[in-house]
């Protein structure tokens, strides 16, 4: 499935071709013929989008398609790297206090995609259990409390949650070039601690 369901025509590259070593399916296969591209980095087949027809492309990589292969001849061997699961995070009461949490996420060496994980599956991937040869990684400080937008109080700046996470997302695009696609929202996870909640009448 495509990023977005609605696309602008300066958002799309249709009509290009490919005559080999360039795409792949996602299934490894390499692929020769027309293509489209999209300004978010997806590539799918056919010269313009087509529901029912379109598969997704990466790029052309022959030794991972040359591992996939030795793999499928060789179903009952065990390989050392743990493969990463998608984890969404969750808000505690002590994350509130801190003010801030810290969020893991890795991305394909040949994909777009980024995904966000646990600290537990981070520390697997800073020690190589995760394939440091196929995913990078980064962790980020996100703040989650506070103003909003950044304020001035006695001629001293107090950042606001949008331009603290802002400037943590575009560090982090140093390292993972798509994830400024996947952190789309810099007051996600925010949590108004100026709201009061009344207590129970009873």
């Amino acid at each position: 499935m495509r990023k977005k369901i609605y696309y602008s025509n300066s958002e799309i590259t249709e009509n290009l071709y490919t005559p080999g070593q360039q795409w792949m399916t996602e299934d490894s296969v390499e692929y020769i013929g027309l293509y489209h591209s999209y300004s978010t980095g997806e590539v799918y087949t056919e010269e313009k989008w087509k529901p029912n027809q379109s598969k997704k492309l990466l790029k052309f990589e022959p030794q991972i398609t040359n591992n996939i292969l030795y793999r499928n001849n060789k179903p009952r061997l065990k390989t050392k790297f743990i493969s990463p699961v998608p984890y969404f995070i969750s808000i505690t009461t002590a994350d509130i206090q801190n003010k801030f949490v810290t969020r893991y996420f890795l991305q394909k060496t040949n994909q777009p995609q980024v995904i966000e994980i646990d600290k537990r599956q981070f520390d697997f991937w800073t020690e190589n259990k995760i394939d440091q040869a196929i995913y990078n990684g980064v962790a980020i400080k996100w703040k989650i409390t506070g103003n909003a937008n950044t304020i001035t109080v006695n001629s001293v700046k107090q950042i606001g949650v949008i331009e603290f996470n802002s400037e943590q997302i575009r560090l982090a695009k140093k390292k993972l070039s798509g994830i400024e696609t996947k952190l789309t929202n810099p007051l996600e996870l925010y949590v108004d601690t100026t709201i009061i909640v009344p207590p129970a009448i009873n």
